[in-house]
């Protein structure tokens, strides 16, 4: 299976654990850290915005640190970000953010695509303004509609950074259901959770599970 995205001897500062992990096509990875800033910084780490301290990370065979800036946004336009914190450009409104990937590869929103963004925005509870600006929003309703986004983009990659902390126990597994259901699909993107402390993905396959608070890693799945 052709690796996607890799990490190799990464690590985010100095005397951190080291991280090394491949990712192809469909595969679930569960990357668990110390806290919400260990969480950006690996973030900001693995999409390229922040060299690391020692170590590579690799996008379709790319070099992150060491790629022109030109084929740097090529390979980010592959990937898709849900986390309450980032991904959300903030002078676009929340239906113009979930629309925005699409246009990149085709003239106009195909009417199936929409109206997929509307049912999955109904079904994980968002029934606000659609043309709110994101500064207006929750962080919940931050995380709902970057996973919507990420859902009708169909990107090779989604990072889920950070998405569960702050929902409810319903909310929580509303969004794990219709995550598990994206990730099933024929041709599924690939999935790195990065998560904060002992976060358990419930009704995911999750194949590796790696630790960065005690520099552990075990697997769940081999594929």
């Amino acid at each position: 299976m052709t690796t996607l995205f890799s990490c190799n001897q990464l690590m985010l500062t100095p005397g951190d654990p080291l991280l090394s992990l491949e990712l192809a096509q469909g595969e679930i990875i569960q990357v668990s850290v110390r806290d919400e800033h260990q969480a950006c910084l690996l973030l900001q780490t693995v999409i390229g915005e922040q060299p690391p301290e020692s170590g590579t990370v690799s996008l379709f065979g790319h070099d992150l640190a060491h790629t022109e800036r030109d084929t740097l946004l090529k390979l980010r336009s592959t990937l898709a970000v849900v986390s309450p914190q980032s991904g959300l450009i903030a002078n676009l409104k929340l239906w113009e953010n979930i629309m925005l990937p699409l246009l990149y590869h085709q003239v106009e929103v195909p009417a199936a695509s929409a109206d997929q963004a509307l049912q999955l925005l109904d079904r994980l509870g968002y029934h606000g303004n659609i043309w709110i600006l994101p500064g207006y929003l929750t962080p919940v309703e931050r995380t709902i509609t970057c996973f919507v986004r990420a859902a009708v983009a169909t990107p090779d990659l989604i990072i889920y950074a950070g998405c569960l902390m702050e929902l409810t126990v319903a909310q929580r597994s509303s969004l794990l259901q219709e995550i598990a259901t994206l990730h099933k699909r024929p041709a599924a993107p690939a999935a790195l959770f990065i998560s904060v402390g002992d976060e358990q993905l419930e009704a995911l396959q999750v194949h590796r599970q790696y630790n960065l608070r005690s520099c552990q890693s075990t697997s769940t799945r081999e594929s």
